[in-house]
């Protein structure tokens, strides 16, 4: 290779040598025969990919429960807004003397963290198989559902 040559590297790869200079890419001998398909994580893929994904392992014969678990949680997860939101109106119709906006901001982060709680161990018995995966994917909005529709009904105005 002609030039200076700190800046050139000289590489081995099954028997050739590959030098190039630093910011070029060497031309390889042989270009591979076919290019490999990267497989998006299931977290990643849409409600439609991720069904097909499980149809695809359900009929290879692999276990495919874990995936059912995230397949179901796309569908219960968006619904979790409404689901807050009708535990949340009841403590908007309390007097404020009770406590406050800081009252009403500790009871929000609290039913936050109950509802994430809930609803990551669900998903964790559905994963260890101790819980269907369609169950365990709504259990945290049929609590929460429940609990605000009891607040809801029983709240004074």
């Amino acid at each position: 290779m002609h030039g200076d040559p700190s800046k050139s590297a000289e590489r081995r790869c099954e028997g050739q040598t590959l030098t190039s200079r630093k910011g070029h890419l060497p031309a390889l001998a042989t270009l591979p025969a076919q290019p490999t398909q990267v497989q998006k994580s299931p977290e990643t893929m849409s409600f439609l990919e991720l069904r097909a994904f499980v149809d695809k392992l359900r009929e290879s014969g692999h276990q495919v429960s874990k995936y059912l678990v995230q397949l179901y949680s796309k569908v219960s997860f968006p619904l979790v807004h409404f689901i807050v939101a009708l535990v949340a109106i009841p403590f908007a119709l309390v007097a404020p003397r009770s406590g406050g906006r800081a009252g009403g901001i500790g009871v929000a982060i609290m039913l936050a963290v109950g509802y994430w709680m809930v609803d990551s161990v669900a998903l964790a018995f559905a994963k260890a198989d101790l819980l269907p995966p369609a169950l365990a994917a709504w259990t945290a909005n049929i609590i929460f559902a429940g609990l605000g529709a009891s607040l809801f009904l029983n709240a004074r105005t």
